[in-house]
């Protein structure tokens, strides 16, 4: 009996060992994948205070790898794990801005983004882009990178920023198109930021600064298995 009892507690070291080894590799590219994607938004990530957004990331990422890549889907693939990722816990990029983008891969290296008519300010209970009382102008920015998921480099990263009139008028949709190089097997990750402004002394702008009006989220990403 003892014997038995030995060896099954053998194999259960062996199992949690493995496991461990697999969390383990799981932690180290999450790791490294975060700190790529942190450096690629690093220009518009909103200066908040918080000390846990790497941990948050990489919680994320741990479990886009442990569910891995299907390698025999499609050329791209959601991650769904990642969207909708706050790098402002406080103020949710999805809550304040409703109109629904699309993505496509026009041509190679080229990411277009479609921005549907939308009327900012419809003065309703829930309009089309939340903001505070007094804003007049809010601007949104779109940021892409690919990141190479072998070595976890930054293959290209490119950005747009949009002024829009906050006002009841109905806005005309427009397609924009982000040079984007991408290889094979790299994740491609769209960052989206509001910065709301209201009037300022001598006809100047002032940017709201309170953490609850810092959207900013991931609102894509992207597994490429094939990016020709």
């Amino acid at each position: 009996m003892a014997k038995k009892r030995n060896m099954k507690r053998e194999r259960s070291k062996m199992r949690q060992t493995v496991k461990t080894k697999k969390e383990a590799g799981f932690f180290g590219k999450a790791s490294r994948m975060g700190k790529a994607i942190r450096m690629a938004f690093k220009e518009f990530v909103p200066e908040t205070g918080e000390k846990y957004i790497r941990n948050r990331l990489v919680s994320r990422l741990q479990q886009v790898f442990r569910n891995g890549m299907d390698a025999n889907g499609p050329s791209y693939q959601s991650v769904i794990e990642l969207v909708g990722f706050p790098f402002n816990q406080k103020s949710y990029f999805l809550e304040r801005f409703r109109p629904t983008l699309k993505y496509r891969w026009e041509e190679k290296d080229v990411l277009e983004i479609n921005i549907p008519e939308i009327n900012p300010n419809d003065g309703s209970a829930c309009p089309r882009i939340s903001a505070k009382a007094w804003t007049t102008h809010v601007k949104l920015i779109l940021s892409v990178a690919s990141i190479t998921i072998e070595d976890f480099q930054i293959r290209d990263a490119s950005s747009v920023q949009i002024d829009i009139p906050y006002q009841f008028k109905l806005l005309e949709s427009k397609t924009i198109q982000l040079p984007l190089k991408t290889l094979d097997n790299s994740l491609v990750v769209i960052a989206g930021r509001l910065i709301y402004y209201s009037p300022g002394k001598k006809d100047n702008l002032l940017e709201n600064k309170m953490l609850r009006w810092m959207p900013m989220d991931i609102i894509e990403a992207v597994y490429v298995k094939d990016a020709n």
